[in-house]
């Protein structure tokens, strides 16, 4: 869990134009546009990664992939602080976003595969509070610590150990050893949890190997695009910019509250729909709203208030929208399955940036596309299956028969991995 603070709160520092060294690589007056185009390299490097390093997870396994990933992510943060000019710079923050979002969605599909249907929603949709953690985290550094080299190294450092911890505590995914034949550390991992959960001893073990091709969707492009252009418009909100970003992630605690009772009654789809329009509605009152009334009464901090409402309604979406996703696509797969949804996703936060700056020139523009586009992406998300309350699909012809004569059942861990004799 600690581990997706990190992860957050290096999104975040290279994100957030804020913490870029503006003068020091003269991007101010005719160069300021460079500022955000830092956020949109380091976004193409996420979708980057997510395209070409996610489909090896799902051949060396989501726990190496991730640490690897952490591993190269610790040494270029750290070498950053010594780029010379904004060509060394931007080249490094690319490659910090190849591996920063890898192993985020690593780390989520383990969470994932490591819980039975039973049991998924809580722990998959709790880690996303670390996230929310992250965010807050960030801005109280920012605040504390304004000399950029300092605070790189400040989110930095935490990771190399971290890192070397988590790779002797973090079992590997058990759907992925099964899917691969390595029925032995399946086992082992097995034990593991029996022991640690003072279970019964465990006397079957599935041995299922298929072959499986990809399905994916595009719909987690709207929700990037308009979780990040919320995210990055911050500094131009009315009031203190860092206490602004901190209240963006204080209002996920809440969207992630509700995002685990209305997944656990009311499924995916329609909880990602709602979502949806909760941040459309508020995104698109705020173009109607003047910066004052007719009688001279402040609306700003009422614009703000709807900004961070449309936040809260984009993270309930954006937060099951990853679950969906990892539901959805066969184990052999899942990885590169979510990598291909996180692409488009990534697709929307390399736009993200440059909507916002066209917001100097065209006031309230960014907050009416996300607010049309989420409208858009509440009736595309009806047509997507449902998987909640469904076993994680293990070959291609479940995810297209839509499981649905185990739709009710809710397997207990020795039914979902039942055939092998372990004795």
């Amino acid at each position: 869990m600690l581990i997706f603070v990190l992860i957050s709160v290096v999104y975040m520092r290279g994100g957030w134009q804020v913490w870029i060294p503006a003068f020091q690589f003269d991007l101010v007056c005719d160069n300021a546009y460079q500022k955000e185009l830092t956020s949109t390299i380091y976004m193409v490097g996420s979708a980057c990664g997510v395209l070409f390093l996610t489909p090896l997870a799902d051949k060396l396994g989501s726990k190496m992939v991730m640490l690897g990933c952490l591993w190269v992510q610790a040494v270029i943060g750290t070498c950053i602080i010594w780029s010379g000019n904004i060509i060394v710079y931007l080249i490094l923050k690319f490659l910090i976003g190849v591996t920063n979002m890898t192993a985020a969605l690593c780390s989520y599909v383990l969470m994932t595969e490591t819980f039975d249907t039973a049991h998924r929603e809580v722990p998959t949709i709790a880690m996303q509070f670390f996230w929310a953690l992250g965010i807050m985290t960030m801005a109280l550094f920012g605040y504390l610590i304004p000399e950029w080299e300092n605070l790189q190294l400040t989110i930095t450092l935490p990771i190399n150990v971290l890192s070397v911890v988590y790779f002797f505590i973090i079992p590997e995914s058990l759907p992925w050893l099964l899917s691969k034949g390595k029925v032995g550390k399946a086992e082992q991992v097995i034990k593991t949890f029996v022991r640690v959960n003072k279970l019964p001893p465990v006397s079957d073990l599935q041995n299922t190997l298929s072959v499986f091709k990809l399905q994916t969707h595009k719909n987690s492009m709207i929700n990037s695009l308009a979780y990040y252009g919320i995210m990055f418009s911050t500094p131009d909100l009315n009031g203190d910019r860092f206490l602004n970003l901190f209240l963006l992630g204080v209002v996920e605690i809440p969207a992630y509250i509700l995002c685990l009772i209305s997944n656990k009654f009311i499924g995916r789809r329609r909880s990602i729909a709602i979502f949806l329009f909760i941040c459309a509605a508020a995104n698109l009152s705020v173009i109607f709203i003047p910066d004052q009334s007719d009688n001279g009464a402040d609306l700003t901090k009422l614009k703000t208030a709807l900004v961070i409402i449309g936040k809260f309604g984009i993270t309930g979406s954006y937060s099951t929208i990853y679950l969906y996703a990892s539901e959805v696509f066969p184990t052999v797969v899942r990885n590169q399955g979510v990598g291909a949804s996180s692409f488009f996703e990534n697709i929307g936060s390399i736009a993200a940036p440059n909507m916002v700056y066209a917001n100097n020139s065209l006031n309230n523009l960014p907050l009416g596309i996300f607010g049309g586009l989420t409208i858009v992406g509440c009736g595309l998300v009806l047509l997507l299956p449902e998987t909640h309350n469904r076993l994680l699909p293990q070959t291609i012809e479940e995810v297209e028969k839509g499981r649905d004569d185990a739709k009710q059942h809710k397997p207990t861990v020795t039914e979902t991995y039942k055939q092998k004799d372990m004795v």
